[in-house]
């Protein structure tokens, strides 16, 4: 969804300003989504994406409706899990 719609790009006009909202919007409802859909496997990375997204720490599906609105400022995700390094073939 994020390759498809290109929001770097659509940073770069603000005449794509609303459809900019929208495409980030999408994302963030999916991430809030996933963060809570994984807590059952993952908690930590759950809570650590709740965390950078702004969220509180509750899992609970009624959690979707508070998703971040406009202007809030939004920390860095860091790196949940390490990279999985495969042996390139030959």
């Amino acid at each position: 969804y994020i390759n498809d719609h290109k929001p770097w790009s659509l940073a770069k006009d603000p005449a794509q300003k609303a459809r900019l909202a929208a495409v980030l919007g999408t994302a963030m409802d999916a991430l809030g989504t996933l963060s809570i859909v994984m807590y059952s496997f993952l908690p930590q990375g759950a809570k650590a994406l709740r965390a950078a997204l702004g969220l509180d720490s509750s899992m609970a599906w009624a959690e979707l409706k508070r998703m971040p609105t406009e202007g809030t400022a939004l920390s860095e995700v860091p790196r949940l899990y390490p990279r999985l390094e495969l042996p390139k073939e030959t």
